[in-house]
């Protein structure tokens, strides 16, 4: 490997540290969305910080086909969000188990552009998904009787927890 080849490897590893980053936030998120559909109405919102804390790493426990089975317990998702979910457990399968060896050829050939953009679509498909179970978390709990100001709360409460951490 020349110098510019280990650049372009340093390159792709980065994309794919980054994708697999953004697996990860779609997987928090699906733990954050158990909380609300889950454990405060199971507990009706009253519960310690240590039972917060156990149920989080609970969840964090769980490999994300395990936290989607989780999801469908709880709540009925749309076809599309629950596609998107079963595509990204497969997609994050792939990049965690197979991309570097199946792409050794690619690779060796220099085909970075090529294997960038593949790494650049996985990473945006997780976001995107993490952004449509956003949108369908949050009528749902406002049906619950979540209001916006008690989310907002929430949402400070979660990140203060983050920035000591969870």
């Amino acid at each position: 490997m020349g110098m510019d080849q280990g650049e372009q490897f340093k390159e792709l590893c980065a994309h794919h540290g980054a994708a697999m980053y953004f697996a990860q936030v779609l997987e928090h998120g699906i733990a954050n969305a158990l909380m609300y559909l889950d454990l405060i109405p199971k507990s009706g919102a009253r519960y310690t910080p240590a039972e917060h804390d156990s149920f989080f790493e609970g969840q964090f426990a769980k490999t994300l086909g395990n936290l989607i089975k989780s999801l469908k317990a709880v709540t009925e998702l749309p076809a599309d969000l629950e596609a998107a979910l079963l595509q990204s457990k497969e997609r994050r399968a792939y990049l965690a188990h197979h991309f570097f060896r199946e792409t050794t050829d690619d690779l060796h050939r220099g085909k970075y552009k090529m294997l960038l953009a593949q790494l650049e679509e996985h990473r945006a498909f997780f976001q995107d998904t993490d952004t449509k179970l956003q949108e369908f978390v949050k009528p749902v709990m406002l049906r619950y009787g979540f209001t916006d100001a008690w989310l907002e709360r929430a949402v400070q409460e979660y990140s203060r927890h983050i920035r000591h951490g969870l």
